[in-house]
């Protein structure tokens, strides 16, 4: 959206040049009483805008800065709460799957009333017996998906900092866009003012002024739109980082700090060692082979065990039982579940192959992103805003001296501010980008910054 209006306004611009042109060449001048001349000098002076100007903040104490603000989201969001949550409740399933079936007592009574005796009485104690390792794998699977919960948590604190990390640059942008679009509305409405005094002198047509004030309207569009956008991006960091947006501080200018320089190879090889995101696909891997150890293991049945004493009020004499049960795998020998695990082991691997392919060519449209912001924001700083500014410089200087009428400083006071908002907007995109590859393209929360 930055863009379109910026353009509309670099149109509107030419417009009004050209139709200040045509209408000096063709148009007839209108019939206006004389008026007193007015000279150019005795317009106001128009200040020089500069790049990223500061904003209007508190006291240094109340400045939140980039580290701050992440701590502070880390600390107080829900998604962090939820993600410990569930590490917490695959602890606990890790703990419950290898645990040993109780043991059971129970009572035996038998032959009672016969001959009107009590019969045998007594009681007996059954134990089921887990054979074949099955309570270890379970903990081997269990303990993998516990692993696989902790990476979420990870990858849920990569999405908070990323999160945090593009609304703050975000802002940091629209407060800026504030006060260039300020500037250029300025520029455009003292241009506005020149053309109805150049009208007013019979120096000047009626289509320029028209053509001056579409652009000025066009340049409030644009402050109505920045005010808005920086609105909307505090509420935003508000929301992510825990606080009030009335109350949100003044932020350290990040914008100050080098943009890193990337490499491609080592960042792939970073990215494919430390993604979060792999790193639980990895682990769900491992979980599904144990998975399948453990469902050949559930071919073996489990023994169940039973004894028990009675006493023979009959006889006079004290018997005991034992008994050994176990299911007999006929039918069942848990193939179904064999072929089951087996089938998600197959995805599993091939879910981890299809991510580590989607994360590479999500890589390399980020970088190439970053590079061609940072060589833009590069090419600005270096040339295109010195040369703009040195431009400006001149115009002045020449203004000044009476060579050049007011509009050509106006004009040029425009283009410099306009390459200013291009500037910016390339900054912005290339730190977001940054935020991007340095939290191993986890992305922001769901919701989140695009």
């Amino acid at each position: 959206m930055c863009h379109r209006i910026q353009l509309v306004l670099v149109c509107c611009g030419a417009v009004a040049a050209f139709g200040d042109t045509l209408s000096r060449a063709d148009e007839p001048q209108l019939a206006i009483a004389p008026a007193q001349p007015v000279r150019y000098a005795q317009l106001p002076p128009m200040p020089l805008p500069m790049p990223l100007p500061p904003v209007e903040g508190t006291s240094d104490d109340q400045v939140m800065t980039l580290a701050e603000a992440e701590a502070m989201a880390l600390a107080n969001h829900p998604a962090m709460r939820e993600a410990e949550g569930l590490v917490r409740a695959a602890r606990g399933e890790w703990l419950q799957v290898g645990l040993r079936p109780n043991p059971e007592i129970g009572y035996l009574g038998d032959e009672i009333g016969n001959q009107g005796r009590a019969g045998f009485q007594g009681g007996f104690v059954s134990q089921e017996f887990v054979t074949a390792g099955k309570l270890g794998l379970n903990r081997a699977v269990a303990i993998r998906e516990t692993s696989a919960a902790e990476q979420r948590l990870e990858r849920t604190r990569r999405q908070i900092v990323t999160t945090v990390r593009m609304y703050y640059y975000e802002l940091l942008a629209a407060e800026r866009s504030v006060a260039f679009s300020h500037q250029l509305l300025q520029i455009s409405s003292q241009a506005l003012q020149a053309s109805e005094l150049r009208l007013k002198a019979l120096e000047g047509t009626q289509a320029a002024v028209l053509q001056s004030q579409v652009e000025s309207d066009s340049a409030l569009l644009l402050v109505e739109e920045a005010t808005n956008r920086r609105d909307s991006a505090r509420r935003r960091l508000a929301s992510v980082v825990g606080t009030s947006a009335a109350d949100s501080p003044q932020l350290e200018d990040a914008f100050t700090a080098k943009l890193p320089t990337l490499d491609w190879e080592t960042i792939r090889s970073k990215l494919m060692a430390d993604n979060p995101e792999l790193a639980e696909l990895a682990t769900e891997v491992e979980a599904a082979r144990w998975a399948v150890q453990r469902e050949s293991a559930g071919r073996i049945p489990n023994v169940t065990v039973m004894s028990g004493a009675q006493y023979d009020n009959a006889s006079e004499f004290a018997v005991a039982n034992v008994q050994v049960s176990l299911p007999l795998p006929i039918y069942n020998r848990n193939q179904g579940n064999i072929v089951q695990a087996s089938g998600r082991l197959t995805a599993a691997q091939a879910a981890l192959d299809a991510r580590e392919l989607a994360l590479t060519q999500q890589l390399a449209a980020a970088m190439s992103q970053y590079i061609t912001a940072s060589r833009r924001v590069a090419k600005y700083s270096e040339s295109i805003l010195p040369a703009a500014r040195e431009s400006l410089d001149l115009v002045t200087q020449a203004y000044q001296q009476g060579e050049l009428a007011y509009l050509d400083i106006l004009a040029t006071q425009r283009t410099y501010t306009e390459k200013n908002l291009d500037y910016l907007n390339d900054l912005e995109t290339a730190w977001k980008q940054w935020a991007l590859v340095d939290g191993q393209l986890v992305g922001p929360l769901p919701g989140g910054s695009d």
